[in-house]
């Protein structure tokens, strides 16, 4: 009987032990994240209040960041299964100055954003599942609104592991330029993690990247557009230099009541230097674009089209390159492919008559009962030339 009673005794011993550890350890986490948050300058907090039980804790904060003022509820609850299945942190996020401006049937209490955390006691891999909820944002006459957003990531200490993104519908209006899109699932897969240390927006990152998208309607000044079930997916590797390979799929598009089935494409970008993204930006901003763009293409970068389809009708590759911006200076070679006339499309009947002028130009070549044609830049002149034979610049004078 007595070792059955210190036996019990020990067990609750441990529990207490265990319990204990949790506690402290989820106090710890909340201790460091304030501290994190009031060492930043980026970050003002305020009314802070933390309240602490046995099996609890609730924690309230106040954050201004630039114009926003956010009001933080969070509560963490745990127990001697902590140490197994991890420390549960749920929370609420309110915007108090209702900057984002949320569904009008909601109260001013309304909650932006819910979160549930789940952190590994002994380390390893903690998820984060988030939902925002819907917003309307009305700026200089543009306007934008979301439907919910659900929000799914894991990460660890240091490094940023996966993070989702799905929303049921946007709409956004802007200079005359509309579009919707509907049931958008967005997965990003960080290969070797993402060191939060050395994160930089504008610089590749090793990746492989899903996009799916249902429903896609825009429209602007003339055009309008409309895609279903679009599927991009592409895979970034990166040494010293960042080759991209991506692949877009599209059910059908519809340009102005021109209906297209079957789209498919395969993306090849290869020698591309790491911060390319921020050399792009700044090049299009005019700053300091010559040596930039010097600096841009001194690694060789290609883009190869291995292929870009619509079923049963065409395809088309080819290869790009360029040791400057220079059109003399650019390399391409490719091959076009009609399986029948672009013409037989409903509402493309009128491109007959260039269609004819190409095959009697000789840059498009019957084959079948469609046309193929064959491409090449010389090098020594920038001259294009088609199926070996015909320049470019002697159809630009006869037509």
């Amino acid at each position: 009987m007595k070792k059955f009673a210190y036996l019990i005794a020990s067990l609750l011993i441990l529990m207490v032990g265990l319990h204990g550890y949790a506690y402290l350890f989820s106090n710890f986490v909340l201790s460091s994240a304030i501290n994190k948050l009031k060492s930043s300058s980026e970050f003002a907090l305020s009314n802070i209040n933390q309240n602490n039980s046995i099996f609890s804790t609730n924690l309230n904060f106040t954050l201004k960041y630039k114009d926003f003022n956010l009001k933080f509820d969070i509560f963490s609850h745990y127990s001697v299964i902590s140490i197994f299945n991890g420390l549960d942190i749920v929370g609420d996020i309110c915007d108090l100055d209702h900057r984002l401006k949320m569904d009008l049937t909601q109260n001013e209490n309304s909650v932006l954003a819910k979160f549930n955390l789940n952190i590994p006691i002994n380390g390893g891999i903690s998820q984060l599942k988030a939902q925002v909820s819907p917003l309307k944002i009305i700026e200089n006459h543009n306007l934008f609104t979301i439907s919910s957003i659900d929000i799914s990531t894991t990460f660890d200490t240091e490094r940023l592991y996966f993070l989702g993104v799905r929303f049921d519908k946007a709409d956004f209006e802007f200079d005359g330029i509309s579009s919707i899109f509907n049931g958008v699932d967005i997965e990003i897969d960080y290969l070797d993690g993402l060191e939060f240390t050395s994160f930089d927006l504008f610089k590749f990152n090793p990746n492989e990247l899903n996009i799916s998208i249902e429903n896609l309607r825009a429209n602007v000044p003339l055009i309008n557009i409309v895609s279903d079930e679009i599927k991009f997916d592409s895979k970034t590797i990166t040494n010293n230099l960042a080759n991209i390979i991506s692949n877009i799929h599209a059910k059908n598009v519809a340009i102005n009541n021109i209906m297209i089935d079957n789209i498919n494409s395969k993306v090849r970008l290869e020698n591309l230097i790491i911060d390319s993204y921020k050399m792009i930006f700044n090049i299009m901003l005019g700053s300091k674009s010559i040596g930039l763009i010097d600096t841009f293409i001194s690694c060789n970068p290609v883009l190869y089209v291995d292929k870009i389809s619509i079923n049963d009708l065409f395809e088309l590759k080819f290869n790009l390159r360029g040791d400057s911006f220079d059109i003399t200076d650019i390399n391409l070679d490719g091959e076009f492919i009609a399986l029948r006339p672009i013409s037989t499309i409903k509402g493309l009947e009128f491109i007959s008559f260039y269609e004819n002028f190409l095959i009697s130009s000789g840059i498009l070549i019957k084959n079948g009962e469609g046309y193929i044609s064959k491409f090449k830049s010389q090098k020594e002149n920038g001259e294009l030339i088609f199926n070996n034979s015909v320049k470019f610049s002697d159809i630009l004078v006869d037509f």
